[in-house]
């Protein structure tokens, strides 16, 4: 057996630590473990944590508890196939966890004496799903019957003096078990124990008599911790090797303890094996070389891994879903992920001989051979070169006079010209040139640049172009040496600083960030700027600041610009800048260097703690930190991309390298799960309601709740996302803070459903939204049974007071009654006779038919007599016969009135005895009278009675009944009167018929007399226009003036046939009425030689065939404004006509600019009796108007006015008709 040293080199990893200040509640932890839900257990020497990411639930002991733990020193924790999460402790033994009620189950407090546990060591789950301790005073089987752990040893064979440890199950159920004399293997199958002792093999692992630590079983291969040795046993070959691992400084310790103590094993996801070791580190298998990789333990650094400082802390260690590897020790937790993606910081680091000055890096080149130089901004920083893993191979500094502590190893940046040497510009103001193969480096200083080159640049021509310090853009002819300055930036002045910060060639232009004017574009043509893009408030769509730190060609139209108000993505085609600042997801906005990777992202570097990439796709923005592996974060260089795509980025104390293709879009994150809620800071359990789906009920006066929530992310927690909506409350997703809890006061009560959800920084949400239902139940006098039983007891007490009133109605009134009918039998049949009266005029006075009265008398009144047959007879429409009506009893329809019918003659029967005598008949025994005649059946008395009304018989009221002598004088009395009264309604109702009949012969006389006054009114006005028209054409014939008087004939006639279609309609469409006043109007002009104007104007009519009018209602007003206003004046003579229409109303205006009525009237007093002036149309027109507002049911209004001047003077007259614009013929 072979001893192996470890020869390893250390390892970086970036690591994260939890201690009491994140929320521990002791930093010596003792055991992890994750569940099957994802939460992390933690153990430590005081009680038991559950941890979400974001924050701890507490376990503690408490003695006076027994279903709290008994010990806060928990030593293992272990989740079995039944999902049962077993704790161990120390001393009190083995515990169960009801994760549903919070209440653990310890087993010492119900074990025998003899089986109780002192202390766990681990638990097991063999193949068959039975639970194994390994305890500190031996090995215990769970008894799954009396669930009880029975103590095992003696039963494996191990004697009395055995000292267990550690215990672990195989593939094939069989056991290997630590002893404190090695280890030992029990044979499940054969029942047989195996170990030094019995050995008929000659395994040479049970020659091992080392106090056996912790042992580890991965396919063929034995693990096994021995105090300072960690064994690897081949079960196979059974080749067993040894590793040490010994500590530095060896010359300063004794033999006994010159190795690490091995704190313990654990196998991580992937197979590999990783060993703590107790105050050094930690040492991860590396199977191809088949020995370790250390990572050294550095307390004094926030990002490196802790651990106690002496060999005698506890350390353990789990792995989580995500990989993530959590190692506790007495500091707390470490966690680290080895295959995570993450930046490579390069700096000083003598074990691996990579000699990096501790300074910044300003610049780097990578030559064909694959190496690369890095230039240094700091004295004695220089030039250095690497190969291309970036391991250091040499330092260049310039030696002035044998002093290399010069200003000229300040090297700002690095250029290679077409020679292959290599330029460092630097902060001598001069540029120190390195031959690469010759390594001679040299020094030249020209005056002519005086001052830094912050960029150079060389063309497809071997021109030189370089961005300068206050020189603005220089160029630089390599063959003869000539350089000259272009500062003449575009809309710059004197004061601006001539800065050139970064240039990018692009064919015949150079685009030129500056200091303070923005983008300039250089023609290399025409040796000017020609263009320049600056801030423009007034447009979002200009560049977002005037000092540009970095530019990119990212294709042909678009360009990347970095400046200090974020990223610009410039639109070469539209010039046109769209911004990505700190709102839209950068770190910050001082942009440094920005760089395009290979999959098309752009990476930007940030001043202070800012390193990102942008999603060019959807411009996303995802940020680096500290958790990625970014331990420098200050930047002092642009981006360089390396010929295998990696980015290189200067550091405060070395640079950065990364490969951009690992960092590709991340998985989901896991579904969130609600962690808990409170309820007015009270607790509620809500694993039980989750795990049986379960609607949380809260009373309404507990309606303040706060839910926390978690990933279960334990990397990188922050960058976990979380949006949540309370249905019913929210309208919006809200975005959860940094302590992931939602918090909603004083809801109201009704139902919620609660929905949260997570994404991680590349903006990926989890597969599922998590929801959970709440209930605030209302207050019980707001529930709908309360509200139901209160209106159910309020209806059952009116109920009852009403009951009760009636029956005390009903009581006062029978006593009454009974009072009454002791004093005297006639007050009975007065009080009868009265409510007789009282119905009558109380519920027949809606009865407005016969048949009503008949059926309600028959029902209602004699139905309360105590009769059992009624019948009402009435006289056919010839008056021949009597039929049945209306009846109480067999016949109480009309339906059964005329299955069987029955009619009367006079002189048949009983009731045809009545109706020729006129008289009423009481028979007390039918049976013995020759006139009974019976009807459906045969009863044994009858009353009849008739119904008279002046002596006229309307009717006969019959009523019979199965008993002898039932009716009485005081029933002949009663009938008697009901027959009259019914008698007085039935005329009563025919007197109301024949009034309405009259009215409506009154309505329809009236009408007629309307119409016929209608048309008496425009039988007059028809003659009346007729008498004038003729009268003008007479005088064309007199005055010898043909033509006009064929033109009016011929137009007359048109008229004349218009005006007869529409003589018999009361309403026609507006268009014939104009069509009539247009004819009217040419007729009138050519009988007054045109000498008046006129104009017939539609206002806001959108359809003159749609509105409806009175026939001829303009024309009479026209003709009086020709023939009284304009005829006798002189001058200019106009006359307008205007049809509008306004909220529905039409409006008719005829205006005139005549001599008006005044006037008018005194030139027809003059010429009183000249029937040619004697016009009736306008009082014809009003009484018209009158008529049909009448017939219409319409406001039809006529209006005429004089129109004066300011001084007083008529100008004319203005005649105003309107009606409603919605006029329909009936």
């Amino acid at each position: 057996m072979g001893i192996l040293g470890s020869y390893a080199q250390n390892a970086d990893y970036i690591f994260r630590h939890i201690t009491t200040a994140e929320g521990l509640i002791n930093n010596k932890v003792t055991t992890i473990f994750q569940d099957k839900e994802g939460f992390m257990w933690i153990g430590s020497q005081a009680g038991l944590q559950r941890y979400d990411g974001t924050r701890f639930k507490n376990y503690l002991a408490d003695v006076r508890d027994t279903s709290a733990l008994q010990s806060d020193w928990i030593s293992a924790i272990f989740e079995d196939s039944k999902n049962r999460l077993w704790f161990g402790s120390d001393p009190e033994g083995p515990y169960t966890l009801n994760r549903t009620t919070g209440k653990f189950y310890n087993y010492n407090l119900h074990a025998r004496p003899q089986n109780k546990i002192n202390g766990v060591w681990n638990f097991i789950e063999d193949k068959q799903g039975v639970i194994w301790i390994a305890g500190h005073d031996g090995l215990y089987k769970l008894n799954a019957v009396t669930n009880q752990f029975e103590r095992y040893n003696s039963r494996l064979g191990l004697t009395k003096n055995t000292i267990t440890g550690w215990l672990t199950v195989d593939a094939d159920n069989n056991f290997w078990i630590s002893t404190s004399a090695g280890i030992k293997f029990y044979d499940q199958h054969q029942k047989k124990l195996y170990d030094k002792e019995h050995n008929p093999l000659h395994n040479p692992l049970f020659d091992i008599t080392e106090n056996a630590g912790v042992s580890l079983k991965r396919g063929n291969t034995l693990w096994l911790t021995c105090g300072r040795k960690l064994y690897k046993y081949n079960l196979i070959t059974t080749k067993i090797e040894a590793f040490i691992f010994e500590k530095p400084n060896l010359q300063k310790l004794g033999p006994e303890v010159q190795n690490e103590l091995i704190a313990g094993l654990y196998c991580l996801q992937d197979g590999k094996i990783i060993v703590p070791l107790a105050a050094r580190g930690i040492a991860i298998y590396q199977p191809e070389i088949n020995n370790f990789l250390i990572i050294e333990a550095n307390n004094t650094k926030p990002y490196t891994y802790h651990v106690t400082d002496n060999s005698y802390g506890s350390v353990c260690i789990a792995q989580d879903h995500s990989k993530n590897i959590l190692i506790g020790s007495d500091r707390g937790i470490n966690i680290f992920n080895p295959e995570r993606p993450y930046f490579q910081v390069h700096k000083r680091n003598v074990s691996k001989n990579d000699f990096f000055p501790l300074t910044a890096a300003s610049d780097f080149l990578q030559v064909k051979n694959g190496d690369v130089f890095i230039s240094y901004y700091y004295v004695n920083g220089g030039i250095v070169k690497t190969d291309s893993a970036l391991h250091f191979k040499k330092q260049y500094l310039y030696t002035d006079h044998g002093n290399k502590n010069n200003s000229s190893n300040q090297v700002w940046n690095l250029f290679k010209d077409a020679n292959d040497i290599i330029w460092g510009p630097n902060q001598r103001n001069s540029i120190i040139k390195l031959n690469p193969v010759t390594e001679k480096i040299t020094d030249e200083k020209d005056t002519t640049l005086s001052g830094p080159l912050i960029m150079i640049r060389q063309d497809s021509d071997k021109t030189v172009w370089m961005g300068h310090w206050k020189k603005g853009l220089v160029k630089m002819d390599m063959n003869t040496g000539i350089k000259k300055n272009y500062t003449q930036f575009l809309f710059s002045d004197s004061t601006n600083i001539k800065r050139v910060q970064c240039i990018l060639l692009d064919g015949d232009k150079i685009w030129a960030g500056t200091v303070q004017n923005g983008l300039q574009l250089f023609d290399k043509k025409k040796e000017k700027f020609t263009e320049a893009y600056m801030v423009n408030r007034g447009n979002n769509t200009s560049i977002s600041n005037n000092c540009v730190t970095d530019i990119l060609k990212y294709n042909n139209d678009t360009l990347v610009i970095a400046t200090l108000m974020g990223i610009n993505i410039f639109d070469k085609k539209n010039k046109t800048f769209k911004a990505i600042t700190f709102k839209e997801g950068l770190p910050n906005n001082l942009v440094q260097t920005i760089m395009k990777d290979d999959l098309g992202n752009i990476w930007a570097g940030c001043y202070n703690d800012g390193l990102c990439k942008i999603n060019m796709h959807d411009f996303s923005v995802t940020s680096y930190n500290i958790n990625d592996g970014i331990t420098d974060n200050i930047f002092t260089s642009k981006f360089y991309k390396l010929k295998n795509g990696n980015l290189l980025l200067g550091t405060s104390e070395s640079f950065l390298s990364f490969d951009p293709a690992k960092f590709t879009a991340t998985p989901p994150p896991a579904d969130v799960r609600i962690i808990s809620m409170h309820i007015f800071e009270k607790e509620i359990r809500l694993d039980s309601l989750i795990k049986n789906k379960t609607v949380l009920s809260s009373p309404y006066n507990e309606n303040s709740i706060r839910i926390a929530f978690s990933s279960l992310e334990f990397w990188n927690p922050g960058a976990i996302k979380y949006y949540y909506k309370l249905e019913g409350a929210d309208k919006e997703w809200m975005v959860a803070d940094i302590t992931n809890t939602a918090v909603y006061n004083q809801l109201k009560e009704g139902e919620y459903i609660f929905f949260v959800k997570c994404a991680n920084r590349d903006g990926i949400f989890c597969k599922a939204v998590t929801q959970f239902k709440i209930i605030i139940t209302p207050p019980f006098w707001k529930t709908w049974w309360f509200i139901a039983l209160i209106l159910s007891t309020a209806a059952l007490l009116i109920y009852a007071l009403g009951s009760i009133r009636e029956k005390n109605i009903k009581a006062i009134a029978k006593e009454k009654l009974k009072v009454q009918q002791l004093n005297a039998e006639q007050y009975r049949s007065k009080l009868e006779l009265e409510q007789i009266i009282n119905y009558f005029s109380s519920s027949l006075i809606d009865k407005h038919t016969v048949n009503d009265v008949l059926w309600d008398v028959a029902k209602n009144l004699i139905g309360q007599l105590g009769f059992v047959d009624c019948m009402f007879y009435i006289w056919n429409n010839d008056k021949t016969k009597m039929i049945q009506k209306a009846g109480f009893g067999p016949k109480d329809t009309e339906e059964e009135i005329n299955k069987q019918s029955f009619t009367v003659l006079p002189g048949q029967g009983v009731v045809g005895y009545v109706m020729q005598t006129k008289e009423a008949v009481l028979i007390g025994d039918t049976s013995a009278d020759d006139r009974y005649r019976p009807d459906d059946i045969v009863r044994l008395s009858e009353i009849t009675v008739p119904v008279i009304y002046n002596n006229e018989l309307l009717g006969i009221l019959d009523s019979e009944h199965n008993e002898k002598n039932f009716f009485t004088p005081r029933h002949l009395q009663i009938l008697s009167t009901i027959a009259t009264l019914v008698a007085n309604k039935i005329k009563s109702i025919e007197a109301e018929h024949l009034l309405q009949q009259k009215h409506i012969e009154i309505y329809s006389i009236n009408e007629q007399l309307s119409k016929a006054k209608l048309e008496a009114l425009r039988s007059q006005m028809n003659p009346h226009f007729i008498f004038n028209s003729l009268n003008a054409i007479q005088e064309c014939i007199l005055t010898n003036n043909v033509d006009a008087a064929y033109k009016y004939l011929s137009q007359f006639s048109k008229l004349q046939r218009m005006v007869l279609n529409n003589s018999e309609k009361e309403l026609i469409p507006l268009s014939s009425e104009i069509e009539m006043l247009q004819l009217y109007l040419s007729l009138e002009s050519l009988r007054f030689s045109d000498s008046f104007t006129y104009n017939i104007n539609i206002a806001a009519i959108a359809d003159t065939n749609e509105i409806m009018i009175p026939s001829l209602i303009t024309q009479p007003l026209v003709e009086n404004a020709i023939w009284h206003g304009l005829r006798n004046k002189d001058g200019d003579k106009t006359l307008r006509i205007i049809y509008e229409e306004k909220n529905n109303t039409l409006f008719i205006t005829i205006d005139d600019n005549g001599i008006g009525r005044e006037k008018a009237a005194l030139i027809k007093k003059q010429k009183l009796g000249n029937e040619q002036f004697t016009s009736k149309g306008t009082i014809i027109l009003q009484q018209r108007l009158q008529v049909l507002s009448q017939q219409l049911n319409a406001a039809i209004l006529l209006s005429i006015t004089d129109k004066k001047d300011t001084a007083g003077n008529v100008t004319g007259t203005r005649a105003v008709i309107s009606f409603p614009s919605n006029l329909e013929n009936d």
